[in-house]
């Protein structure tokens, strides 16, 4: 079983299977890993991955906000559900219509 020290800092090393494991492969200047509290009082440990730059627009505030509403319309029941390929395209030509 790997383990680490740690020193009066905070800081320690990871083992270089504990390395691999987690995909820290030391190619980067750093690495974030996410350390999640469990239910039991113990914490779990996973990398973190970044944001791929394409897809930054999703976590603009607007969009945020955006997506908070829809899910409030889904929740009212407030959505119109079709049946097929077809009848979805001719709801979003209604909707593109009605703009």
């Amino acid at each position: 079983m790997p383990f680490m020290f740690v020193d009066r800092h905070g800081r320690g090393t990871f083992p270089e299977e504990v390395c691999r494991d987690l995909g820290l492969d030391g190619s980067a200047d750093a690495n974030t890993l996410i350390l999640a509290k469990t239910p039991n009082g113990t914490y779990e440990m996973f990398p973190a991955t970044a944001v791929p730059e394409d897809q930054h627009w999703f976590y603009h505030p607007e969009m945020q906000d955006r997506m908070a509403a829809a899910e409030d319309d889904f929740r009212a029941g407030r959505y119109e559900q079709t049946n097929g390929p077809d009848a979805a395209q001719a709801y979003l030509d209604r909707l593109k219509k009605s703009r």
